[in-house]
């Protein structure tokens, strides 16, 4: 699967990202490339000014989860899932 950026792009005066030239909609599961390796995260975003946040979870003893968000650089490189 090809990696690549967010790309904004407005169509009939609504913006909307891009991620190889596929549109990106508030809920989709991108993966991120981190030093590690590739991670899940879920996309959100108003469409406003302010950028997208990327949404995960990291599973914890006893069956709980922690939750957290990031703001990720313009030139992150991310991919839709392989499955």
């Amino acid at each position: 699967m090809t990696s690549g950026v967010l790309e904004l792009r407005e169509r009939n005066g609504r913006r909307k990202h891009y991620l190889a030239e596929r549109a990106v909609n508030g809920g989709d599961i991108l993966e991120v490339c981190f030093s590690g390796g590739w991670m899940a995260m879920r996309y959100e975003w108003s469409g406003s000014d302010e950028p997208p946040q990327f949404h995960f979870s990291v599973e914890l003893g006893g069956g709980k989860l922690w939750q957290s968000s990031l703001e990720l650089p313009d030139a992150a490189l991310l991919r839709w899932p392989l499955h």
